[in-house]
């Protein structure tokens, strides 16, 4: 079973009214892709995109913020490694 998780910025969504967009879960596996909400928001320009996290430095969250997105992703993985040790189909 092959499986990615990384943080993304919903910019395929309408912008919120503050000028923000949600951040969600891409959760990759076995071909399929689900978008999970992570329940945060940012505005685009202080997004890494390629880094799918919030750049350092631009606002006074950016640290806890990219700390919560790391370890929600790290269970993300954990969970799915867990399900492929076990021999557990993982299922939308």
């Amino acid at each position: 079973m092959k499986y990615s998780v990384r943080a993304i910025l919903r910019d395929d969504k309408p912008v919120k009214i503050n000028g923000t967009y949600s951040i969600h879960y891409l959760v990759g596996y076995d071909g399929y892709q689900v978008k999970l909400p992570s329940g945060y928001e940012v505005h685009p320009k202080y997004w890494n995109e390629a880094d799918g996290r919030v750049k350092k430095g631009t606002v006074t969250y950016a640290g806890e913020l990219n700390s919560s997105l790391g370890k929600r992703m790290d269970e993300f993985r954990s969970f799915m490694l867990q399900q492929h040790i076990l021999g557990h189909p993982v299922t939308k």
